[in-house]
């Protein structure tokens, strides 16, 4: 597998290693396209299925696409690590707390958990030494926050969801519907984060 893999360099970037076969996503496109043999309505077409998942889906790849690219560029100019020192000086409680808060909002507002995940979870390394806390509780709370309780609020994965089920201009009331679970679910992580920090 590591003959089909491929290297690319933009923007004076260091050379990333890209292989197509063993990433996730590969998987799941194998499988969709077996299941074209289980196809329930004969007039499926791989053409017409993929134009219609593509234009359901564009939304939410293009915010996952310029949401790694926001994290990357927070990343490399150390506002990360800046955000992270000017965080611990008021302690773990507290930490853990802005923490909690902090992912919360940044998995909500990219659409989807990833970019938020992976810049909260280099945020810990840092913070770690900082604390003296295990940099694997933080990132334990990091991936907790971004991931979990902000899903039902997503804007993006809120339109996604309900374009698949053909509903239109009821964002708004999946959004509330589920903003008051949500916090609940924050409010706990918030408390669980005072006690394992």
């Amino acid at each position: 597998m590591a003959k089909t893999a491929f290297k690319l360099s933009l923007w004076g970037y260091a050379p990333v290693s890209i292989n197509l076969i063993n990433t996730p996503g590969t998987y799941i496109l194998i499988t969709a396209l077996l299941c074209y043999v289980f196809a329930i309505k004969k007039t499926s077409t791989f053409t017409a299925d993929f134009i219609i998942a593509s234009k359901r889906g564009l939304p939410s790849l293009i915010t996952l696409f310029l949401g790694g690219a926001m994290v990357n560029l927070m990343l490399d100019t150390g506002q990360i690590t800046l955000l992270a020192r000017h965080m611990t000086q008021w302690g773990s409680s507290v930490y853990g707390l802005l923490l909690s808060g902090l992912g919360f909002l940044a998995g909500m507002a990219f659409g989807q958990g990833i970019p938020a995940c992976a810049m909260f979870s280099k945020m810990q390394m840092a913070s770690s030494e900082m604390l003296h806390v295990n940099a694997s509780v933080l990132v334990g709370l990091a991936a907790m926050v971004t991931m979990g309780p902000a899903n039902p609020l997503k804007p993006s994965l809120l339109q996604f969801t309900s374009s698949l089920a053909n509903i239109t201009n009821r964002d708004s009331d999946m959004f509330n519907l589920a903003f008051k679970w949500q916090l609940i679910q924050l409010f706990i992580i918030c408390v669980m984060s005072l006690f394992i920090i």
